[in-house]
């Protein structure tokens, strides 16, 4: 069967992700003043700000692992990042996102793989669609850093959990993509870095192949649940299947 589309991961496929305690606990001046500067003072030290921010916000990513849910910002910032705090009344739609994108963005370090754009150059030229399908929050960070990449222009389906409601490994996610590219699943296919999100949602979900591409960075997770059609260290390795 021939392959129509090519729908890829975002943090850690198309650009390395890591992230430290050292690096998040040092932004804590920073978030500080600017919660403060969104009219949000909690009167919390910085050293008791980092404890709440990382224990808060374990605490939403777990639940959002365990139910595939995704909740807009607002509803994470009012229902877990400041609940019990009379300041949550302050959070609006337009804060909550500001917020969440300075964590999805500071938090994690990110550096793109320089051979993606010639990729996604060859995989176009064979005239396949290509798409993203992407666990996030937030909804402006994965398109500002696909402009700030310089690849936005390759991208059909774009499809983030925070806008769809819904997270991979969820098959529904996968093939709400495929719908948008008017495909079926089985004329698509996945990479990722993730098995437990991206390998086992793509296969569930129909696609005709899903590939793991390596990104070096322990998320403390379980990383199980279906095998990869191959795995690859650079995204050119791709090019040798399509």
């Amino acid at each position: 069967m021939a392959i129509r589309a090519i729908f890829f991961d975002m943090g850690g496929t198309l650009e390395r992700v890591w992230s430290t305690p050292d690096l998040r606990q040092q932004l804590m001046p920073e978030m500080n003043l600017y919660l403060k500067s969104l009219g949000i003072n909690l009167n919390l030290n910085n050293d008791e700000l980092f404890a709440l921010i990382d224990n808060r916000y374990r605490k939403y990513h777990q639940w959002s692992i365990e139910t595939m849910n995704e909740l807009k910002p607002a509803r994470v910032w009012k229902e877990y990042m400041l609940i019990g705090f009379p300041e949550s009344s302050k959070i609006t739609d337009q804060i909550a996102e500001e917020l969440m994108y300075f964590i999805e963005d500071r938090f994690y370090f990110r550096e793109f793989r320089p051979e993606v754009p010639a990729v996604l150059e060859a995989i176009s030229k064979k005239h396949l669609k290509i798409g993203l399908i992407s666990n996030i929050c937030c909804r402006k960070l994965v398109p500002a850093n696909l402009k700030k990449y310089g690849i936005s222009a390759y991208f059909g389906p774009i499809v983030l959990s925070s806008e769809f409601g819904r997270r991979k490994p969820d098959p529904a996610i996968f093939a709400h993509a495929a719908q948008l590219a008017r495909l079926r699943t089985a004329d698509c296919i996945y990479v990722g870095d993730r098995i437990a999100r991206d390998i086992l949602g793509a296969k569930s979900a129909g696609f005709s192949e899903a590939y793991q591409i390596i990104n070096d960075y322990d998320h403390g997770e379980d990383d199980i649940g279906a095998e990869p059609d191959g795995i690859f260290n650079q995204m050119t390795e791709l090019l040798d299947r399509i």
